[in-house]
């Protein structure tokens, strides 16, 4: 099957906006309160266009954890290995990163994530 670098670009850009979509409003509502059709419908495409880029909603939650957890601990480790700073600033820079409010407001959504996602959070 032959797909045009459009559709593929498409695909991708729906994806890239489901996710962010669905990181704000987890953050917002937390898992349990946001629905796929809520995401979906923000996103502006139909539900069942979601399992086109996502198994479920646990899936999407938990990509979307990894990628904040990966980007703020590399955020972190950046700024613990600059050299140029000083420790008080190094200390600054890494707490504002972990209280960013894209971070903080997903991280917060995670505290107590669903009984099916604690063992993978």
């Amino acid at each position: 099957m032959v797909y045009s670098i459009k559709k593929v670009w498409k695909f991708f850009m729906t994806r890239d906006k489901l996710i962010a979509v669905a990181e704000k409003l987890f953050a917002k509502y937390g898992y349990d309160y946001t629905s796929l059709s809520q995401i979906a419908e923000e996103t502006g495409i139909r539900k069942a266009s979601v399992y086109a880029h996502f198994a479920s909603k646990a899936e999407l939650f938990l990509m979307i954890y990894q990628q904040t957890h990966d980007r703020t601990l590399a955020q972190i480790r950046e700024t613990y290995e600059d050299d140029r700073l000083k420790c008080s600033e190094k200390m600054k820079k890494i707490f504002k990163c972990i209280c960013r409010s894209e971070s903080l407001g997903f991280f917060r959504a995670t505290m107590f994530p669903p009984s099916e996602l604690k063992s993978e959070t």
